[in-house]
């Protein structure tokens, strides 16, 4: 007598069915189920969306999801005597602005706000510099942490969103001079 046996693989299901044949016949003498180790390495992963649908009626320019304002340099001598370093002038860009359904646009700063400054934004934990905040200015007043500018009226198409800062010196505390880095975010609100 004379023994084959047969293997059949089924890749949709991952199971591997192992029939013996003795003399051309088939007999149910041992049928194993098993997941093959083929199966088992088909590289399948999962992908997730996460999606975030707005009602806004501009773009924001894609250069300025991230804006980098470099304030230079300023002397701890300039921060003694005129308590800020110098203006620099920065832009939030809306494009393709539509205004049928809304006209007006606010904008609102986050972050960490300064001990005995209010309403500026803290030098980040890591910097060296000490003893300075950053002020944020629309229409040449300070737009305080989480308030939001004035209403402003949108044109149909783009539109740019004027701001300012400075270095500021935070009172009562002492200088030190080295590099610093700050990180705010903004929302815009429309109406």
């Amino acid at each position: 007598m004379k023994r084959q046996d047969k293997i059949a693989y089924w890749p949709a299901a991952g199971f591997l069915l192992l029939l013996i044949m003795t003399s051309g016949q088939a007999q149910a003498k041992t049928m194993v189920f098993s997941r093959s180790s083929a199966a088992q390495q088909d590289n399948n992963y999962d992908v997730t969306f996460h999606v975030r649908v707005v009602d806004a009626p501009c773009r924001l320019n894609p250069g300025d999801a991230n804006i980098d304002v470099d304030l230079g340099e300023t002397s701890t001598r300039e921060l003694q005597v005129d308590n800020h370093g110098a203006w620099r002038d920065f832009a939030i860009q809306l494009t393709g602005c539509s205004t049928e359904t809304r006209q007006d646009v606010a904008v609102t700063f986050s972050g960490p706000e300064a001990g005995g400054a209010a309403g500026r934004l803290a030098l980040d934990p890591a910097s060296i510099a000490q003893g300075a905040a950053i002020g944020i200015y629309y229409a040449e007043r300070l737009l305080a942490l989480n308030e939001s500018t004035p209403w402003m009226h949108l044109e149909a198409g783009d539109n740019r969103l004027n701001f300012r800062a400075r270095l500021e010196k935070i009172s009562d505390e002492r200088l030190t001079a080295g590099d610093y880095t700050a990180s705010a975010n903004f929302k815009l609100s429309y109406q």
